[in-house]
């Protein structure tokens, strides 16, 4: 019999399909072609969410500063034994490489379809304690991630919406990287799923 976990946070489900033409003849730099050259931080969003929703891992990894850290929410790693309270590049495109690429889990799960959606706040430059940095809050972030266990075909299935995250993005140049991102407790949450957050669908696929 398979096996279903749903877990839901807040109320409006959301789910973007990606409609742009992924014909690798066409220049990176080509509008058409969905990704954009990282000289905007609206860009670099943008990249964010289509590498996730096509599950772009190669993609996904040009976000990246090398001194990038992804920071747990406080709600997770008190509920997850072992969870640190951030990690660095190497652990964040590793659990990736295993997410976007459909490669199995620790418990033998491999994710086929994502979707992602997220609303963008004013970036803030300078923020309090990151001088030299632009912050963008996400708001409304949705998440729906299907996976199978790659023996049995048992379905796990995870879903959450309202989620938070706070990036922070640096400029190099003329190219913009995100170098910190850390992830916030989800808003209205019911206390069985307080911390299904993007953090855990990362620390899952590590």
């Amino acid at each position: 019999m398979g096996r279903s976990i749903l877990l839901i946070a807040g109320f409006a489900l959301l789910s973007l399909a990606a409609g742009c033409s992924d014909d690798p003849s066409k220049p990176k730099d080509d509008p058409s072609d969905g990704y954009l050259s990282p000289t905007s931080i609206a860009n670099v969003l943008s990249n964010l969410e289509r590498s996730y929703e096509e599950m772009e891992y190669d993609e996904y990894a040009t976000l990246f500063d090398p001194a990038f850290v992804f920071v747990f929410s406080p709600v997770d790693t008190a509920g997850h034994a072992g969870m640190p309270g951030s990690w660095p590049l190497a652990d964040e495109l590793a659990s990736a490489e295993r997410l976007l690429s459909k490669r199995a889990n620790q418990e033998g799960y491999k994710a086929y379809e994502i979707h992602l959606s997220f609303v963008a706040g004013a970036p803030v430059e300078n923020p309090p304690g990151h001088p030299g940095w632009t912050l963008v809050s996400l708001s409304s972030v949705t998440i729906q991630v299907r996976s199978a266990e790659e023996i049995t075909g048992d379905p796990l299935y995870f879903e959450f919406a309202n989620h938070r995250a706070d990036l922070y993005l640096a400029k190099t140049g003329e190219e913009w990287r995100i170098v910190r991102w850390e992830d916030k407790p989800l808003v209205g949450a019911a206390p069985a799923v307080e911390n299904s957050t993007w953090g855990q669908i990362k620390w899952i696929w590590r």
